[in-house]
């Protein structure tokens, strides 16, 4: 199942996007703020890891600081066309 944040929580994280991380910014607040989502996530909806669906997200996040394992879609991407490409 896809789990997403609240209407409240998707503003925040697209106002940290577009005003911090698109500019290479990268706050300790806005990493706080995040692992308070993906926090309340795993704990009232379950989930088990966070889909890095924006190649800024990989800046602040990771799974070393994340409470749950990051799924980091440009680098799932990369490893598979690599494999693809060695596979030849």
């Amino acid at each position: 199942d896809i789990v997403v944040p609240t209407q409240e929580e998707m503003n925040l994280i697209n106002e940290r996007i577009s005003t911090e991380l698109e500019l290479g910014i990268v706050k300790d607040e806005t990493l706080v703020a995040f692992q308070q989502i993906i926090t309340r996530m795993r704990d009232e909806e379950g989930i088990e890891a966070v889909v890095l669906g924006c190649t800024e997200l990989p800046l602040l996040l990771n799974d070393k600081v994340s409470p749950v394992p990051c799924l980091d879609t440009m680098q799932i991407h990369i490893q598979e066309i690599v494999e693809t490409i060695l596979d030849r």
